[in-house]
């Protein structure tokens, strides 16, 4: 090795390898400091070594150069016309030396200008390890041929805790399997583990509270206070509430009947009286044990239908007739005659007639049917100064019968009642229609309605047929009738 005077500043070594004709060799060598080692590598392998007795300092006025001989057997060679490029590595300079001053691109040693080469790249004789496998955007050679890396270092988050990853340590904590859902697998290749955590099921956690990462929502309902038996404790942790329903005494619930827990904790030993059938029961009124089981269906006639003066009702004071029409009401104890019955079952159908249309009307509402007033009531005989209403009311006796019963002796009576219509131009199924549906309302007044709130005068009820109805002085059959017959007894 030479200074740039051409003076021998360290020592001079000799190497002896064999070189081939026409082939390219890389060439290097480096320098110890330390040491004062000189090692001399052919294509990446020692071809020699040689110790100075000296080491280079800043002594040395000029720059350290280096100075290669080829050659056959000892004759030295033009290095300028053989050599390609020499490389100065950084084991042999010290840039962090104070004895430099270096600045971009290029610096100085010992007042001598000199290319920088801090940035060097090395050139590699080895196996290529594929720019895969080399950090992106990071160039190297490989035989003289620059090659840039592709591979992606991951991040810190991305690798195991305590795993190397460039120059740093990864962070990734995984969980434990007690931490994951059961049947749930991951960790390497996502089979490295099984998750054990056991889900509650949604009838176990209180409404509206969310689990499973916000999946899925609880819709347990915790009771109020009032309906857990005082005392009790419930909620979270078992104390969070506590029930103030109290429980009754078994003397104060009803005989066999279950209570408490389950309904099962106790049975009532109290004896209820028994309740009244619902045709005892004023009509709509509901009652019961719990007061809504049954409901009463009896209807009280109203006050103009009951003879004036007559008190009925609740405790027999709440209602009083208000009827001026002589004789009496049936069931009255005392005398009953025909004449009785029929005036008050004239009354009772000039009351309830026309509600019993209204209903008919209501429940079937393709036709209407006229209502029937007081004025168009006819009994027994028919003139044709009496025919001006549509519809009017005709009714009257057909015979009387005696029948013996011992010393009793009872009268049997038959009546009909029948509504006539004036003969109108519509179909004749309409016309049919409407007779008949006034047939069912006679019905339903005398069998649902005269029959339940009287009991001495029960009648019998059967229908008549509709039929063409003229007078002596009108034999056109301008009208039709239909109606029922009712037979009742007279002791």
């Amino acid at each position: 090795m030479y200074n740039d005077s051409g003076s021998r500043g360290l020592n001079s070594y000799s190497f002896g390898t064999t070189l081939s004709i026409n082939t390219w060799y890389d060439i290097g060598y480096t320098w110890n400091n330390t040491t004062n080692a000189l090692k001399l590598y052919v294509d990446g392998v020692l071809a020699g070594t040689g110790t100075s007795t000296r080491n280079f300092s800043a002594s040395f006025s000029n720059q350290l150069i280096p100075q290669l001989g080829l050659g056959v057997g000892g004759q030295s060679l033009n290095t300028e016309q053989f050599v390609d490029e020499d490389v100065m590595w950084d084991e042999i300079i010290d840039f962090t030396s104070s004895s430099f001053a270096l600045s971009s691109g290029t610096g100085s040693l010992n007042g001598a200008s000199r290319t920088k080469y801090l940035d060097y790249t090395p050139i590699i004789h080895c196996q290529d390890p594929g720019i895969a496998n080399v950090r992106d955007s990071q160039a190297y050679y490989i035989d003289a041929v620059l090659k840039t890396g592709t591979a992606d270092i991951p991040s810190a988050d991305d690798v195991r805790s305590g795993t190397a990853v460039d120059a740093t340590t990864g962070n990734l904590t995984l969980p434990a399997v007690g931490d994951v859902r059961t049947g749930d697998t991951f960790g390497t290749s996502g089979t490295e583990f099984t998750g054990t955590m056991d889900l509650p099921s949604e009838d176990d956690v209180r409404s509206a509270t969310t689990f499973d990462n916000t999946l899925q929502t609880g819709n347990m309902t915790l009771p109020p206070v009032g309906d857990v038996i005082e005392t009790i404790q419930y909620g979270t942790s078992g104390t969070e509430l506590t029930g103030t329903f109290g429980v009754p005494a078994e003397g104060e619930v009803q005989d066999t009947i279950g209570f408490g827990e389950d309904d099962t904790e106790f049975t009532g030993s109290l004896t209820v009286p028994a309740l009244p059938a619902d045709t005892d029961v004023r009509d709509s009124i509901v009652y019961g044990y719990t007061g809504s089981e049954l409901t009463g269906n009896i209807t009280l006639p109203a006050v103009n239908n009951v003879i004036l003066g007559v008190t009925y009702g609740a405790n027999g004071v709440e209602f009083t007739g208000t009827s001026s029409t002589s004789g009496q009401i049936p069931g009255f104890s005392g005398k009953f005659d025909f004449e009785t019955a029929v005036s008050q079952i004239e009354l009772f159908m000039k009351a309830n007639l026309n509600t019993y249309i209204a209903q008919m009307n209501t429940e079937r509402s393709d036709l209407t049917l006229a209502d029937v007033v007081d004025a168009s009531y006819v009994f027994q005989s028919l003139s044709e100064t009496e025919m001006p209403y549509d519809p009017f009311l005709f009714y009257g006796e057909v015979n009387t019968e005696t029948t013996g019963n011992g010393p009793t002796q009872d009268k049997a009576y038959t009546m009909q009642f029948t509504i006539i219509l004036a003969n109108s131009n519509e179909q004749a199924g309409i016309m049919g229609k409407r007779l008949l549906r006034y047939r069912e309302i006679l019905e339903k007044l005398f069998e649902e309605g005269w029959n339940k709130i009287n009991k001495r005068l029960k009648i019998e009820v059967s229908g008549i047929s509709p039929f063409p109805f003229s007078t002596t002085l009108n034999t056109n059959n301008t009208h039709m009738g239909i109606g029922v017959t009712i037979d009742f007894n007279i002791a």
